[in-house]
């Protein structure tokens, strides 16, 4: 458990200064007097958040499509890290029709 939250705690670390770099050098592009603007760095983090939640949302569907047996073995294939994100972001259930 510490692991997979060490683990998460560093990948969102390295995401957010990758984030920051990329945005850096987009304002960089856009702005070549060398300001900086926060807000596109916060638009790199949500993009960053959103695309990362999709995967998560869509590895957690195909799981769900399984059979059982094979769900579980799936599951116990993924790293520790996977497994949270999953438990973070459950997939919604569909709306029921009455």
């Amino acid at each position: 458990m510490y692991e997979a939250q060490l683990s998460g705690y560093e990948d969102k670390q390295e995401r957010k200064q990758q984030a920051a770099k990329s945005a850096a050098a987009e304002g960089d592009e856009q702005n070549p007097s060398g300001g900086k603007d926060g807000a596109s760095s916060d638009d790199a983090d949500q993009k960053l958040r959103r695309a990362d939640v999709r995967a998560v949302n869509l590895k957690a569907q195909e799981l769900l499509d399984l059979p059982p047996d094979e769900r579980m073995k799936e599951i116990l294939q993924m790293s520790p890290e996977e497994r949270k994100q999953i438990g973070e972001h459950p997939p919604k259930a569909p709306k029921r029709t009455r």
